[in-house]
């Protein structure tokens, strides 16, 4: 019991920190209704998590529920582990397949997902330290989203996924606003 406890909170640096640039041949696309679409995990309500497609368009960010809440996996083969659609549950995201084109449109299927326009969007950085508690969880860093009227946003992207790509295009469509 003391050993899953131990597991549960401990985590491992994220992947982008174990290879270099030149070495990630591994980096999995999240498809969704946008050039930039990534998965994404939110820590909420203390130990529970979120998990999201998390999509950026000209006019804002957002993310639609993908998966419930996740526990520890425990092993799971690398190329399984560094794929972020792992993380999504089909069925949830079949959901959305229905969806408008609307950016907003999918924020009445669920009551977790959320929408940003960029204008309350303050700033967008990256955090490519270790994160505590995730445990088994490949992860490849943090995007965080400093929101303008609410505390930040702190999205922890699963798999093997490039958050420097990422962090740029969101960049681009921020300051495009």
């Amino acid at each position: 019991m003391l050993r899953r406890l131990f597991l549960a909170i401990s985590t491992r640096p994220p992947i982008a920190a174990l290879k270099g640039p030149d070495q990630r041949n591994d980096v999995s696309p999240a498809s969704g209704p946008c050039a930039c679409n990534f998965i994404a995990m939110e820590y909420y309500a203390g130990i529970l998590n979120r998990t999201f497609l998390v999509s950026a368009f000209s006019s804002g960010i957002g993310a639609m529920r993908v998966r419930g809440v996740m526990a520890n996996p425990g092993y799971m083969a690398p190329d399984i582990a560094s794929n972020p659609m792992t993380y999504v549950d089909p069925g949830i995201l079949q959901r959305y397949r229905n969806a408008s084109s609307d950016p907003k449109s999918f924020l009445n299927l669920d009551g977790a997902n959320f929408y940003y326009s960029m204008p309350d969007i303050v700033s967008i950085s990256t955090d490519m330290s270790r994160k505590w508690g995730m445990g088994n969880v490949r992860y490849s860093g943090r995007i965080v989203l400093h929101l303008e009227k609410s505390k930040a946003r702190e999205l922890i992207l699963l798999g093997a996924q490039d958050v420097q790509r990422i962090a740029d295009e969101l960049q681009n469509l921020w300051q495009q606003r």
